[in-house]
């Protein structure tokens, strides 16, 4: 026989959709504080949070007609009819939050209208709604949930310790100052007798308290704007990277919430600038209209669906890469605006050949070797080339001392040491002129060979298949037999490795155009760059150092390994213990 649930029951069944724990508790609370546009925002708790949880905020208050309604379920003064949705700007919407709690707590409201000249309190024990009754005035609202779950030991016996829900509702907390800079917030534990207070500060004040961080230049703030979104991104630099927590927190207007998909943009944009990705530490604020997302996708609102993903995730990498290259520029500003920059390949007239064409002609000659095909030779040019790396200075910016174990390049600038490694300097070098090349729709410049080289490339097929593609990276192919292809022209910069190079982009196929072009080409620059150990001469050096002064080399290759390290006079000074 089908019967009609009571009310109560009712809604003590809906309460385990949006009240798990105290901390979920805490979080309606704080947006209804901040839906009432709070100045200041005081949270007490007893018990982690199950015994007693009080928030109390300066905000609009309530007037006497309006505080039972406040203990209905889908009451509220947010949302009228649908299409409010699409002009959505508060946390709140549903009308839930609030008779959730009171069906699973004894709770209290004790609110003031500002024009009212008394107050009102309203209390429901576990579902049974007392009178309302005149009170004090007031400035704002103060909730308090007492005794959370006490008549429900089947949802109690569920709740972690004491410390935990602690630790719960000190995360909900810090999450929302981190997002409200303009805000005053305090917490007090009352049973540890511990207050934190947080006091108005800038969006990077915050950011520097919630990752318990203590240095300002080791943070990144890189912002962009297109027709729907602003994004501001805050971001730990990869060089101090596992120095303090990883994390990485998402806020839409102001709301955190949480999307896998979103925190792999943010790991996207420091592919090229870091080791690992995984010890990233940023805060990532996007703002749109509510035209371009829907919050009413999950019980919690801690879930967002966007009209356009895609979209937003590649307006995400490119503030953050933009940020970082733009980083490298302004750091040495002076230095390339002293210089002339020719993105072509440099050709030389004398006959003799660099260090740099005596390591590949002798890593072809090995190569040759290794897959005993018969000896191959390239088409003769007029003029010798070198990779594309010398421009003309008056001034040498870099001066260079010596080379420490033909592997990592000493040199000094305005008072500062600089430790490169060549490898990596010269890695990022030829491969942003290999994306500039490639964005730009160029076709990177490629050579016919005279006999064409056999490999074994598992996924040959579908490679063969990429044909505008495999010209635009300067690759030429041809299927032999079942199992093997042949290279009939290649970029002229790369002398060795074509399996590695070939082998990376069979696999990068299915992932985006874009992602998979820098995937291939910092294969390319790698197999193409001077190695450790690789004996330069001195004018080889100055080239690499005058390049490092210009928008073409970064602080990192582009498999995220560091290309220098920076000594300034204060950090001697603390070495050598001059300071302390």
């Amino acid at each position: 026989m089908i019967q009609r649930l009571a009310p109560h029951i009712v809604h003590q069944i809906a309460a385990g959709e949006v009240v798990e724990r105290p901390a979920s508790a805490l979080k309606e609370l704080i947006e209804n504080a901040l839906d009432a546009k709070a100045s200041k925002i005081a949270i007490e708790f007893e018990g982690g949070g199950l015994n007693r949880l009080i928030v109390d905020d300066d905000g609009v208050g309530m007037t006497a007609e309006d505080l039972p309604l406040a203990f209905e379920a889908h009451a509220t003064s947010k949302l009228k009819e649908l299409d409010d949705f699409r002009a959505l700007s508060t946390f709140g919407f549903r009308g839930e939050a609030i008779c959730s709690l009171a069906s699973v707590s004894d709770l209290e409201i004790w609110s003031s209208a500002r024009d009212e000249k008394v107050g009102s309190r309203g209390r429901v024990v576990f579902g049974s709604q007392e009178n309302i009754e005149a009170a004090d005035k007031r400035l704002g609202t103060r909730i308090t949930v007492k005794n959370l779950f006490h008549q429900h030991p089947a949802r109690l016996k569920f709740m972690k310790s004491v410390r935990s829900e602690t630790q719960a509702l000190s995360q909900v907390f810090r999450r929302y100052v981190l997002c409200e800079p303009e805000i005053t917030w305090i917490l007090r534990d009352l049973e540890a007798k511990k207050e934190t207070r947080v006091s108005p500060s800038s969006s990077l004040d915050r950011v520097l308290w919630y990752f318990d961080s203590d240095e300002r230049e080791h943070w990144l703030n890189s912002k962009s704007e297109s027709s729907d979104w602003k994004i501001e991104i805050m971001a730990l630099r990869p060089r101090f990277m596992g120095k303090i927590k990883s994390g990485i927190s998402l806020f839409l207007n102001q709301r955190p919430f949480k999307d896998s998909k979103i925190e792999f943009a943010v790991r996207r944009g420091f592919e090229g600038f870091a080791m690992n990705p995984r010890d990233i530490s940023a805060v990532v604020f996007l703002n749109g209209s509510p035209e371009l997302f829907d919050v009413n996708v999950h019980p919690m609102k801690s879930e967002v669906r966007f009209v356009n993903p895609d979209l937003l995730f590649s307006e995400i990498v490119r503030n953050l890469r933009a940020g970082f290259e733009k980083e490298h520029q302004t750091a040495f500003t002076s230095a390339a605006q002293s210089l002339t920059y020719e993105p072509k390949p440099i050709l030389f007239e004398t006959p003799a050949r660099s260090h740099f064409e005596k390591a590949e002609a002798k890593s072809f000659r090995e190569m040759n070797t290794q897959i005993k095909s018969p000896s191959v030779e390239f088409e003769v040019f007029s003029e010798t080339f070198v990779p594309p790396i010398l421009l003309e200075s008056k001034e040498p910016e870099f001066q260079y001392i010596a080379s420490l174990d033909d592997t990592y390049l000493i040199a000094k600038k305005a008072g500062e040491l600089f430790l490169f490694d060549q490898h990596a300097l010269h890695e990022r070098i030829i491969y942003e002129r290999l994306l500039h090349s490639y964005q730009s729709g160029s076709k990177i410049p490629s050579q016919r060979l005279l006999f064409p080289i056999p490999l074994v490339i598992e996924g040959a097929e579908p490679l063969l298949e990429q044909e505008e593609t495999l010209e635009k990276l300067g690759f030429e192919l041809r299927l032999w037999n079942d199992k093997k292809i042949q290279i009939i022209a290649a970029p002229h910069l790369l002398k060795r490795d074509y399996a590695e190079v070939l082998t990376k982009l069979s696999h990068s196929l299915e992932l985006p155009m874009e992602t998979m072009a820098r995937e291939v080409l910092s294969t390319m620059a790698c197999h193409s760059a001077v190695r450790a150990h690789d004996r330069l001469e001195r004018e080889e050096i100055e080239r690499l150092l005058k390049d490092f002064a210009t928008k073409d080399a970064l602080g990192h290759c582009p498999h995220g390994r560091p290309t220098f390290i920076r000594f300034q006079v204060k950090d001697l000074e603390k070495m050598f213990r001059r300071v302390m």
